[in-house]
């Protein structure tokens, strides 16, 4: 069965940082830490034009493709043996996948586009969201929390997010710009299919059963973001030639 088209772009961690430009702009320190992976110049005021425009050479980015200048994040993964000393674990990289649902064509992300998924108030696994070991086998359920990794593979932490758009809202505070797929196919209030995101990153794991926590809260919280700071021409060729290819 034909699952729909796919590429992928790794990046490695850029920075750490209590801001948040989609949820707080302009305010730094604001919410909890979270772990930034793509633009290296990701700050409170950033926009989707700035980073951009910082990465006109391609020299602003983690990305392995460079003309993604894109900022990618979630919230930090703490290890919360003793609860009152945290220790936070640095990540690897992320991994995300670009996907074109089996059936749509999907238009590229415009300039300035943001997208939001995942539960930080969440107690239990989530729809789009959860935990997993690097090695586990295709289909396995995510979890609700991180779960014992050997210490030859990662711990992931993965975000589905929704891939349709309203047409007109390149961004909004509280995310009503986007919906998910409703039997395979988008609302008619949300009737344009973009590339659905899958982001993924992975943390070293030492091998221990240890008690994970996010900085937001509870592990199962798991959420994360993104602001396109694609090249605009790069990223619909990658669109054309990946996700709506013929045949």
């Amino acid at each position: 069965m034909r699952r729909g088209r796919s590429f992928r772009v790794s990046c490695g961690f850029a920075k750490s940082g209590i801001f948040d430009p989609i949820v707080f702009p302009g305010q730094d320190p604001a919410g909890h830490d979270h772990q930034f992976f793509g633009a290296t110049t990701i700050n409170k005021d950033s926009t989707g034009a700035s980073l951009v425009a910082a990465n006109i050479n391609g020299d602003a980015t983690t990305c392995t493709r460079l003309r993604d200048g894109s900022a990618y994040w979630m919230p930090s993964l703490q290890v919360a043996d003793d609860p009152a000393n945290p220790v936070t674990v640095q990540p690897d990289e992320i991994r995300v996948r670009y996907h074109a649902p089996r059936g749509q064509r999907v238009r590229s992300f415009p300039v300035g586009f943001t997208l939001v998924a995942g539960d930080k108030g969440a107690t239990t696994v989530q729809a789009n969201a959860g935990w997993r070991c690097e090695f586990d086998r295709p289909g396995t359920p995510l979890e609700a929390a991180p779960p014992p990794c050997d210490t030859d593979e990662a711990i992931v932490g993965v975000v589905r997010f929704p891939n349709c758009w309203d047409g007109r809202n390149a961004t909004n505070p509280t995310q009503a710009h986007m919906a998910y797929r409703v039997n395979g196919a988008c609302p008619t209030t949300h009737p344009v299919a973009v590339p659905e995101l899958v982001e993924e990153v992975f943390w070293p794991s030492d091998g221990q059963d240890h008690a994970y926590q996010l900085s937001s809260g509870n592990a199962a919280g798991l959420h994360a973001d993104f602001i396109n700071g694609w090249d605009q021409r790069a990223l619909r060729n990658q669109v054309r030639r990946w996700l709506n290819r013929r045949g």
